[in-house]
């Protein structure tokens, strides 16, 4: 690994079709036959939210594939509330991508809500894909939140709104919760556009309760603990809004043996952002651990 290419590997991108026909906006850098490590973004977001992760010298060393989720950023919008609530079918949509950039047992790398959506991919497809799991400031439903900011809610609230200027408003709130410093005016754009191009009913069909494989509606995701046989990374942001990093860590040790757990002084909930020189070399010597079969 040391001997590849110094500088990282253009972005390049394609739709991969989900196996609904959602088209599914991918983005890729790295060797194509290297180490891969798969990023799935949080709520509102989209590829972007990984930029200092594919325009860093990871890229030089592993295979990085990021998509929009569905409903968000370039991909599909249905407007069906079936195409949002059932787990299996956001496991669907990450087991297609893996297939299409040829991704063989990646680390998988959850933000925020991409944790639930990396843990229905365990519960309806299983962990023997995966080499890995980093939980960047996301729970996955494996642990209660704690103590999030009150006016969180409140700015999802509008978001979910029929009314465009709430939306606005609660996109310029939402992006004002990510991060413990505030954003550069253009990035702050560039993150509360993504918010908007996730639309209300999207919002509203995924804050219904999932449908688990058996015809269950979804409760949390700690049944899947004793299933997470594999290396797993915890990376909190001791300044998050979403979740005391504090209380976070103490739900982490009384569910999992021994976790690997690194909090990150000054960072907020976009932890891998704001702290992504720690988070790159940390991913990297994982990752690199992973591969290697040691948990």
């Amino acid at each position: 690994m040391a001997a590849r290419a110094a500088e990282p590997s253009p972005i390049t991108f394609r739709f991969v079709e989900a196996p609904d026909g959602l088209p599914l906006n991918v983005a890729e850098t790295g060797p194509a036959d290297a180490p891969g490590i798969l990023l799935i973004h949080g709520i509102g977001q989209s590829y972007l939210s990984w930029t200092r992760q594919l325009n860093s010298e990871l890229a030089s060393t592993f295979h990085l594939v990021a998509f929009d989720l569905r409903g968000h950023g370039g991909s599909g919008k249905p407007w069906s509330k079936d195409a949002y609530n059932h787990a299996c079918t956001w496991a669907d949509d990450v087991a297609v991508v893996m297939q299409a950039t040829g991704l063989v047992r990646p680390v998988m790398v959850l933000w925020s809500y991409g944790g639930t959506v990396g843990m229905d991919y365990v519960r309806c497809r299983g962990t023997d894909q995966l080499s890995g799991l980093v939980f960047a400031a996301a729970r996955g439903g494996l642990y209660p939140n704690a103590q999030p900011d009150p006016r969180i809610p409140k700015a999802s609230a509008k978001l979910e709104a029929a009314d465009v200027r709430q939306n606005m408003q609660g996109a310029d709130e939402f992006t004002s919760f990510l991060t413990a410093q505030p954003l550069p005016a253009e990035l702050a754009d560039s993150v509360r556009a993504m918010s908007l191009m996730y639309p209300p009913y999207a919002r509203q069909a995924n804050d219904s309760r999932r449908i688990l494989p058996d015809g269950t509606l979804y409760q949390n995701n700690e049944d899947l603990i004793a299933k997470l046989n594999l290396p797993l990374l915890f990376v909190l942001g001791e300044r998050d809004m979403f979740s005391n990093a504090t209380a976070a860590e103490k739900a982490i040790r009384a569910r999992f043996p021994n976790p690997n757990i690194r909090t990150y002084a000054g960072a907020g909930h976009w932890v891998f952002f704001e702290a992504a020189e720690q988070f790159n070399r940390d991913l990297a010597a994982f990752a690199a651990t992973a591969r290697g079969g040691t948990k």
